[in-house]
């Protein structure tokens, strides 16, 4: 007869909840990441269909908001030293599209940011931050 407790001690998430609870957002983060190179493909591919650039970045606006507190939620979790200065960066895209909506700004405009800047900028963040995140997530995991 199997005591109660023990199958507790072999359930994953009761044995370790904070590895669990480490892969959920590390998962968490991958997946986004991916949603965001998709959003960037797609955008590429068909210019962004019917919708303006407008509605494009406010989209891209509303899920960089989302993705960042994930991924800020993983690096607190983590205690990671870099977290002020990675959560800054996030803060100043966010400034910077929230200041293109709000402004008077030409559909070419935002069209070029969208096409020029916001590629460069995600790309280059991704493969120097987050990737550093990733690496010091991955050797924190292991410890």
């Amino acid at each position: 007869m199997t005591d109660q407790n023990d199958s507790k001690r072999n359930d994953p998430l009761v044995a370790s909840p904070s590895i669990t609870y480490f892969n959920m957002l590390l998962d968490n983060v991958e997946q986004e990441h991916a949603k965001l190179r998709q959003f960037l493909v797609d955008l590429e591919n068909d210019g962004g269909s019917d919708k303006s650039a407008r509605d494009l970045v406010a989209q891209l606006a509303a899920y960089l908001s989302q993705h960042f507190s994930a991924e800020e939620k993983f690096m607190q979790f983590l205690a990671y030293p870099l977290a002020a200065r990675h959560k800054r960066i996030h803060q100043k895209l966010l400034f910077i599209v929230g200041q293109l909506l709000a402004s008077n700004a030409t559909e070419a405009h935002i069209a070029l940011f969208l096409r020029d800047f916001i590629p460069s900028w995600i790309s280059d963040h991704v493969d120097q931050f987050d990737n550093d995140l990733l690496r010091f997530a991955t050797r924190r995991n292991r410890c």
